[in-house]
């Protein structure tokens, strides 16, 4: 049986939460059919109750019709959605949150506000997978210490980058070859697993790639933290997400793949 949540905020952070399938936040409230006011006097003709005022349905109907146009709208749809729903065997990853959900077991895998139990070096690099199919987004607050043969993680791609809503960047960083990198975003959007945060392991020249998408219900300044147990610091992104364009505007910008 599949689960399904979504991306959602927690303690000015980004974690999984449950969302009710069929339920359309976005709909304007319905006028009320009362036939009579707050006093049970009968209301005026042509009038409705809006918060139990009596409204011409003139200035309401117009606002009903604008809203649901908009929202039908192609060009506009992604602006007006809730965060994407994500459905618990989606992939490992989202996999390890819902059991955290299911079992309230593990809340370090719900939100960066719990850090996670230390970096076990010789367990990760017995079973690496098992490390990167769990999802911790505290894990972004546990690089390792400054010292002798302990290396920053470096940054590879802009700081600062600007797309549209439904567009993706790839972020990259460098750090040890074959370690874990985490990537944690605090304003939701999703990465390949479909969720706020990520660990993926650094190719053999040290190179960490994880693809983040603006997704619906993301707007404004994403910020992205990322960081590695086996290298000291963070690395920190900033993705702004624009509106998508009207059909027929210019490409998108710069930075958007």
């Amino acid at each position: 049986m599949a689960l399904v949540v979504a991306m959602g905020a927690l303690i000015a952070a980004s974690v999984m939460m449950f969302q009710k399938p069929g339920i359309d936040r976005n709909q304007p409230e319905e006028a009320s059919e009362n036939t009579v006011d707050a006093a049970g006097q009968p209301l005026k003709e042509s009038f409705v109750m809006i918060g139990g005022v009596q409204r011409p349905k003139t200035d309401i109907e117009p606002k009903f019709r604008e809203a649901i146009e908009i929202g039908d709208s192609p060009e506009m749809k992604m602006n007006y959605g809730v965060t994407p729903m994500v459905k618990s065997d989606a992939n490992p990853q989202a996999a390890s949150v819902a059991e955290a959900l299911a079992t309230k077991t593990h809340p370090e895998r719900l939100t960066p506000a719990i850090l996670p139990p230390d970096f076990d070096r010789a367990t990760y690099e017995k079973d690496p997978q098992v490390y990167i199919n769990t999802i911790e987004p505290g894990r972004v607050f546990q690089p390792a210490q400054p010292g002798q043969g302990v290396f920053p993680l470096r940054t590879l791609t802009p700081r600062l980058i600007a797309i549209e809503q439904g567009q993706s960047v790839p972020l990259r960083v460098r750090a040890q070859p074959g370690s874990p990198v985490t990537f944690t975003s605090f304003d939701l959007g999703q990465f390949e697993n479909q969720l706020n945060s990520i660990t993926v392991r650094a190719d053999d020249r040290g190179i960490a790639t994880a693809r983040f998408t603006g997704s619906s219900g993301t707007i404004n300044d994403v910020n992205i933290l990322a960081a590695s147990p086996l290298n000291s610091g963070q690395a920190k992104f900033v993705v702004n997400i624009s509106l998508p364009r009207p059909a027929g505007a210019t490409e998108a910008k710069a930075g958007g793949v």
